[in-house]
């Protein structure tokens, strides 16, 4: 796979792209707990705040688009770091997820900014500056505020598309991995809920969840069918002459993998993220089109 700039772990952390000590902090973090694995992982960090991580296989694709949690100075926010966290972030999703990129190898884009700076999971439009989503609104209106505020965030939704362009082949498979909040409105969500087409693209890795000691696995329920729009565009760029689904957007329950604060690590954090391995990886084994 050709990219920009691939450096191996050692090297990225000797030139970490980040002036803000926030963000070089986050980088910095991830690529030591990547060192300790003794992989071979090549490292591209984008000076706008994602990183690609490279195992040299071309037929996994790992996404965790609302895993960042780094927000530009100069954005008002209406809750604190806390809420922002718990209700809207994907909080520790790249580490939960990271154990299927280095199983599967492939390729894996992790995010270190919030998705309150530009959430990639929309259409650009309304993606950049989403302050209204921090008030519990979903009308993601455009902040009225800085424009280098505004272009540093275009950039950063630019750059890490034209990234997901070169990494999508035919063929790859996409496992865009998210967290999703205990109940909404009053309503209990299940321990997962798996993003298809149709319900019945889903049945398979709902079977090898099942099998991993997992009860209650739902198809497009809450978040129906197409999933969001980085799904969309990896579809787009994996189109085959079959028109068959190569992707997934995964939710998993917070309450699974995090303590009550819906903060920090459970008990059972990495027993769950072992168990989410090997369900999509046996899946993938029997049954590529998952």
């Amino acid at each position: 796979m050709k990219h920009r700039e691939f450096k191996t772990i050692d090297h990225a952390l000797q030139s970490i792209p980040f002036n803000d000590k926030g963000l070089r902090e986050l980088a910095e973090q991830e690529l030591l707990r990547l060192r300790t694995l003794e992989k071979n992982v090549q490292v591209y960090l984008d000076p706008s705040g994602f990183a690609v991580y490279n195992l040299g296989n071309k037929d996994f694709v790992l996404a965790t688009v609302h895993n960042g949690i780094y927000v530009p100075d100069g954005i008002p926010f209406h809750a604190d770091a806390s809420e922002r966290h718990t209700s809207e972030e994907d909080i520790l999703t790249g580490e939960l997820y990271m154990p299927l990129f280095l199983d599967l190898g492939g390729v894996w884009l992790n995010t270190f900014v919030s998705r309150y700076f530009a959430d990639l999971n929309r259409p650009k439009p309304n993606s950049i500056l989403s302050c209204g989503a921090d008030k519990g609104e979903k009308n993601f209106e455009r902040f009225e505020g800085d424009n280098k505020i505004i272009q540093a965030g275009e950039n950063y939704y630019d750059s890490f598309y034209g990234s997901l362009a070169h990494i999508i082949l035919p063929g790859s498979f996409v496992f865009s991995g998210h967290s999703m909040l205990p109940e909404k409105d009053g309503e209990k969500r299940g321990d997962f809920c798996l993003i298809y087409k149709s319900d019945e693209e889903g049945t398979g890795l709902k079977r090898s969840l099942e099998q991993k000691g997992f009860h209650d696995i739902r198809i497009n329920d809450p978040f129906r069918y197409s999933g969001g729009f980085f799904r969309l565009c990896a579809d787009c760029l994996n189109a085959d002459h079959t028109n068959t689904s190569r992707s997934v957007e995964f939710e998993t329950n917070k309450r699974l993998y995090l303590k009550d604060d819906l903060l920090t690590k459970s008990d059972s954090f990495e027993d769950v993220s072992r168990r989410i391995t090997h369900a999509v990886k046996e899946c993938l084994q029997y049954n590529p089109e998952l």
